[in-house]
């Protein structure tokens, strides 16, 4: 299968000019904290006089660094070169969703392998009442996580109506149900609004439901449907989300934090999915001359420090 350790300089570029990363300490009122000294800053050289060298083309500092921290070791990896889906990591949720008013029908059949991807494709095709099918895959009871370095390479869609996520919540519910346990969003786009990738954490005092969700953005091409490298590095004290190795979104625990504010202190798993409408992937309504649209994984990368880890077989 493909695989590309190195993004285009270009690529950088554009998400770096228009990119915005925050860091929010939890006892902050604010919601979203953009700070400038976040921000990667291009140093262009000045043109050589009368001399036929090329100017030189301006560079990214600080470079973006892909991968886990140094102390790391791989402990699971997914790089879907099988013919079949693992369903001994992922598993399916099945049926219409209930949820956030979206409009699809899940089901597991619409996602496949391909070409070394996990596919997961979005129809425009009548199901159990719905209008469209989609997929959800979890690895809920299967590969649950706590702390470490979680890497997904993925293609996200622009059709307007798509709502694609790569997200995680809470496998150990000790502290209580939805938002109660926490929530940690690597990545969501929706189609209407295609130039914003969207990272966020919720916790029960910050969360979207109060309007005070924990969240930055970074500027895509509108019509940008190329792979990007999302990453989440958390350990007992923070949490850092970042995008083709740029941080996007710092979260500090406090020192006299509680559940209410940091509860990442325990087992969470992986769900990789694509709604179609729904509360904020419909707000401008579904184009349905775009479908089918398809959500792209490369790889699924997992590391622990190495003093915890084994390398998985």
């Amino acid at each position: 299968m493909k695989q590309i350790y190195i993004v285009f300089a270009s690529m950088f570029i554009s998400a770096c000019l228009f990119g915005c990363s925050g860091i929010v300490d939890v006892n902050s009122p604010a919601a979203r904290t953009v700070f400038p000294e976040d921000f990667a800053t291009i140093s262009p050289t000045s043109s050589p006089v009368a001399t036929p060298t090329p100017t030189p083309v301006a560079t990214l500092s600080p470079l973006p660094t892909l991968g886990p921290p140094d102390g790391y070791a791989l402990h699971f990896a997914d790089e879907f070169d099988a013919e079949l889906i693992d369903e001994s990591v992922w598993g399916f949720e099945i049926g219409p969703w209930p949820y956030n008013n979206e409009l699809e029908c899940y089901l597991s059949e619409n996602a496949s392998i391909e070409e070394g991807y996990l596919v997961i494709e979005a129809r425009k095709e009548s199901m159990q009442g719905r209008e469209y099918t989609s997929a959800r895959l979890t690895t809920q009871g299967k590969l649950d996580m706590t702390y470490g370095y979680l890497e997904v390479r993925a293609a996200l869609p622009t059709g307007i109506g798509t709502w694609s996520a790569i997200w995680l919540l809470p496998s150990d519910l000790r502290y209580g149900g939805y938002l109660h346990s926490g929530e940690i969003d690597m990545v969501e786009r929706v189609g209407y609004d295609a130039k914003r990738v969207h990272s966020t954490i919720h916790t029960f005092s910050n969360n979207s439901v109060k309007g005070n969700a924990i969240t930055a953005f970074t500027r895509l091409g509108r019509k940008d449907d190329d792979f990007h490298v999302y990453g989440l590095l958390w350990n007992e004290d923070a949490l850092y989300l970042s995008f083709d190795g740029i941080k996007m979104l710092t979260y500090l625990r406090s020192e006299d934090a509680t559940p209410d504010s940091w509860p990442f202190d325990v087992s969470f798993h992986l769900i990789l999915n694509l709604a179609v409408g729904g509360s904020w992937g419909g707000i401008k309504g579904v184009d349905d001359e775009a479908f089918p649209q398809r959500m792209l994984i490369d790889y699924v990368r997992y590391y622990l420090p190495e003093s915890t880890s084994t390398i998985a077989e």
